[in-house]
């Protein structure tokens, strides 16, 4: 599928994606070493959202991605702030908007980094 290239003028930032590939010996996620990058638009906007377990949160970051994609809740997805910092925010819900072909983009909600 190819994107509006007026949809694409908003996508001014990038996010990372490395998908889950096992766990280790402490039970905690091992990432692939690879990843892909894809335009988005990173906001700041405090949002309450139902979160992966139904509980109703309040998310810090709205994140939509041109990709169309799986993009499955147990990726780590991080992004390259200004000031050169890299942020690893907490992935909390994931919204799939769709048109007449399909998934359009994805529209991720995030907590703080590391919570």
């Amino acid at each position: 599928m190819s994107f509006d290239p007026e949809f694409l003028e908003l996508m001014a930032d990038t996010v990372r994606v490395k998908l889950m590939s096992s766990f280790d010996g402490y039970g905690d996620p091992v990432y692939s070493t690879s990843y892909v990058s894809y335009p988005a638009r990173i906001t700041e906007i405090p949002k309450m959202v139902r979160n992966f377990m139904g509980e109703e949160v309040v998310a810090s970051n709205v994140v939509w991605v041109a990709s169309t994609g799986t993009i499955p809740a147990t990726a780590e997805i991080s992004w390259t702030m200004p000031d050169g910092s890299t942020q690893y925010p907490t992935l909390i819900s994931i919204e799939r908007p769709a048109d007449q072909d399909g998934t359009h983009h994805h529209k991720l909600y995030f907590g703080p980094a590391g919570g």
